[in-house]
């Protein structure tokens, strides 16, 4: 599934946005690699994923694994 290209989340008036732990060189590296266009943050030490509480998928690396997550307007998770 491409969520950049995703009509149904076009449709709902959201923003996909990548959120992962990783330096920013190295997500710089993957969106030119894989053709990703949509914005990517880097969440050093899993802040954001602590925040919005995704860390209870996470692998028993303690890594969040692959999560999707819809934050409204006002930062509420729907």
């Amino acid at each position: 599934m491409d969520l950049q290209k995703d009509e149904r989340f076009s449709s709902l008036g959201v923003e996909v946005v990548s959120i992962a732990p990783d330096p920013i060189p190295d997500l710089t590296r993957e969106a030119k690699q894989y053709g990703i266009t949509s914005p990517f943050l880097s969440d050093a030490g899993n802040k954001i994923a602590y925040a919005y509480d995704v860390m209870k998928w996470a692998a028993p690396s303690g890594e969040p694994g692959h999560t999707f997550v819809l934050v409204d307007k006002a930062g509420r998770i729907r």
